[in-house]
């Protein structure tokens, strides 16, 4: 076969590999407090989302509270091929996502319950139907998570929080490509099919936090958080299979399974009150990548299909995030918020993909709240820059060429405090 749809899993593996190893689109914060302090937050988040991002920190909230997030993406990809010259847009830029978060203190200052329902990881691209790439990428490919966290956090001194809690992570894959049966068939001509993969899974990992108040206006958090590897289990089915393969199995649905290894995480933040108005952020994750090179393709009595091998091999490097961040509280109502973040690559140009387009990441943020005794208003919006990146010497020479990614992200927050 000359274009075997080994990549079609690709895209799926890599986003999710990628999304929490170099802050791309699925660890950008949720929260709009968080966002807004992008760089700076893991030691000085005290809103619910710190359930997900710094545990240890809720035992700073005294009372009930409960936290909704909605969140708008807009991407702007652009590729342009060295085989063909033809340049190619992602379609479909507008993605939404949503998050809960809820605090319980169990023992007032002391014992604190907190539990998140998070979408922390996802994909949704789709691709021109015609073109370069159309035999690829899959023209249509969805990755969905949602991880609820529970977490207990206590405070055995003064100075010292500690936290631990479970991701508990429910993940589906849908996948969609062309299937090129004239290739398979030596030319003949017939239609091309449509490979379909769709596939759920679940996983459970678990993670720790402690927060340090050195002094009364300084904090150093610590975060960890091990793998989650979920198996996925579906079914795969290929459309407009030839008259000339009748009476074989190939085409028939089968089984689909694969799976996929989410990265661990060390984090660290440090905070400082510079006045009673102003507080200042650094923060600097470390992520796993390279835990999970090789991922599984199985696809029962279409296993032929593929063309070679029974997997795929991505090489994926460890990746650095580092970030600076602050807040100003304006009065006794309203916040200000600023940060940057810088996320390095994980991706080569060997095992580069359009599917997963990605380079080195420039975040820059800003928000504003407006917060009463019982209610909390936020905003915050930050604007992704990827420098364009030429990719040479791809394992698939059509993935060589220039790429162009821009992402904006907004995400609104209402806390109630009851």
């Amino acid at each position: 076969m000359k274009h075997p749809p080994l990549p079609i899993l690709l895209c799926a593996l890599g986003f999710a590999v990628a999304v929490r190893g170099v802050e791309t689109l699925g660890t950008v914060p949720d929260s709009a407090g968080a966002l807004g302090m992008s760089g700076g937050r893991y030691a000085n988040l005290t809103d619910p989302s710190a359930v997900h991002y710094s545990p240890a920190n809720i035992t700073e909230i005294k009372s009930t509270e409960a936290l909704f997030n909605f969140s708008a993406w807009h991407g702007d990809i652009q590729f342009k091929q060295d085989l063909s010259g033809e340049t190619v847009r992602m379609q479909d830029p507008w993605k939404i996502l949503g998050s809960f978060y809820f605090v319980q203190p169990i023992v007032p200052e002391k014992v604190v319950f907190g539990i998140g329902v998070t979408t922390p990881f996802g994909l949704d691209s789709q691709w021109p139907h015609q073109g370069p790439l159309r035999y690829l990428i899959p023209y249509e490919a969805t990755l969905v998570t949602a991880d609820i966290t529970p977490v207990i956090a206590f405070k055995p001194t003064e100075s010292l929080s500690i936290a631990a809690g479970l991701d508990i992570m429910y993940s589906e894959i849908e996948l969609k490509q062309f299937f090129p049966w004239p290739a398979l068939l030596g030319g003949l001509p017939v239609n091309d099919g449509i490979a379909h993969y769709k596939a759920d899974g679940l996983g459970v990992g678990a993670f720790a936090s402690a927060t340090w108040k050195i002094t009364p206006h300084q904090r150093l958090a610590v975060i960890g958080r091990l793998p989650v590897n979920v198996d996925y289990d579906g079914d795969f089915r290929i459309s407009k299979v030839p008259r000339q393969l009748a009476g074989t199995d190939l085409g028939d649905d089968s089984d689909f399974d694969t799976d996929i290894r989410f990265p661990a995480s060390i984090t660290v933040g440090y905070g400082i009150d510079i006045t009673d108005r102003l507080t200042l952020g650094a923060d600097l994750l470390w992520a796993d990548n390279s835990s999970h090179n090789d991922v599984p393709i199985r696809i029962g009595k279409n296993q032929p299909l593929l063309g070679t091998g029974t997997g795929l091999t991505t090489e994926w490097e460890d990746a650095f995030t580092v970030g600076v961040g602050g807040e100003y509280r304006l009065g006794d109502h309203w916040r200000l918020r600023a940060g940057y973040m810088y996320s390095e690559e994980s991706q080569s140009d060997k095992y580069y993909t359009p599917s997963v387009a990605s380079n080195d990441r420039h975040l820059m943020s800003a928000g504003i709240g407006y917060h009463t005794e019982h209610h909390h208003f936020d905003i915050g919006y930050c604007y992704s820059y990827f420098p364009d990146r030429t990719v040479k010497g791809a394992l698939t020479p059509g993935f060589d060429g220039e790429y162009q990614i821009r992402w904006h992200v907004i995400s609104a927050s209402y806390t109630f405090k009851f």
